[in-house]
C-alpha cells in the first residue's frame, strides 16, 4: 500500500475523527442513524490517518503525500 495521506491531512482527519466520535458517543444528536454514522465516520478518519492510505483517495487519484521533507516558512 502507497501511502497517500500527507502530515497536515493526517492531523485534520484525527482531529475530526476524534470529534465525531466524542459527538457520537455524548448522543448529541436526537436520531440514532446519525450517532452511528458520526462513530463510522470517525472511526474511518482515524484509521486512514493512523495508516496514512486513503481508499476514497485511491480510487479519485488523489494523494497528499509527499515522500521528501518540505520547508514550512
Amino acid at each position: 500500500m502507497k501511502k497517500n495521506v500527507g502530515k497536515s491531512d493526517m492531523i485534520v482527519r484525527f482531529i475530526l475523527g476524534s470529534i465525531l466520535l466524542i459527538l457520537s458517543f455524548t448522543d448529541v444528536s436526537p436520531d440514532e442513524l446519525l450517532d452511528d454514522l458520526f462513530a463510522i465516520t470517525g472511526v474511518y478518519l482515524l484509521l486512514t490517518g493512523l495508516i496514512r492510505y486513503c481508499l476514497v483517495y485511491f480510487f479519485l487519484g488523489l494523494s497528499s503525500y509527499s515522500k521528501g521533507r518540505t520547508k514550512m516558512y
